[in-house]
């Protein structure tokens, strides 16, 4: 029924706002694709409107709300198979969801290091990476550096510089390490 209950908010329930129409489509959607993991079309207005939900919270300085959507979203993507180019939206969504920990949490935090672990789960672990890929290890290392785990962090940064940097400058480089201060 969450399906039906979504489809009558999105005809009729013009007059919210648009950040307390995007919440409740999206919560909506999500308990829809509970119901049917298989539905192209709700798995997709679900991830729409939890993303949308989340930009608006953002927007609001609502960190842990659009977290909290933003880990919606991607419980919705480990529980369905039938999303296209699944690693490109997880990835996606986790790059959107790290910074916000680490607004919240800080660097070293539990939260934070489980978010840029999750990135780094879709990020290959051989071969070239691209700078978006660079940028986002070099985020994993710091927050392992944070938790005292400095091996891992080492292993991390090995890889980030045998790839070649993704692309990465010397200037580049010098600005992620002064803002990871």
């Amino acid at each position: 029924w969450h399906r039906l209950v979504a489809e009558w908010h999105e005809q009729n329930c013009n007059e919210l706002s648009s950040e307390s129409r995007a919440v409740l489509l999206g919560f909506h959607w999500s308990r829809a694709v509970d119901h049917n993991t298989k539905e192209r079309d709700t798995i997709e207005r679900a991830l729409q409107f939890l993303e949308q939900a989340a930009e608006m919270a953002q927007e609001c300085l609502a960190f842990s709300s659009a977290v909290e959507m933003l880990q919606e979203a991607c419980r919705i993507l480990d529980i369905t198979s039938c999303v296209d180019s699944y690693y490109k939206r997880m990835l996606d969504i986790l790059a959107k969801m790290a910074p916000l920990t680490l607004l919240i949490y800080g660097h070293g935090s539990e939260e934070a290091t489980a978010a840029y672990v999750g990135l780094r789960k879709v990020i290959p672990t051989e071969g070239k990476l691209d700078r978006h890929q660079a940028i986002v290890s070099i985020g994993l290392a710091h927050n392992l550096y944070g938790m005292g785990q400095m091996a891992a962090g080492t292993a991390v940064i090995q890889h980030v510089l045998e790839s070649g940097c993704g692309g990465l400058d010397a200037r580049d480089l010098r600005q992620i390490a002064i803002a990871c201060l």
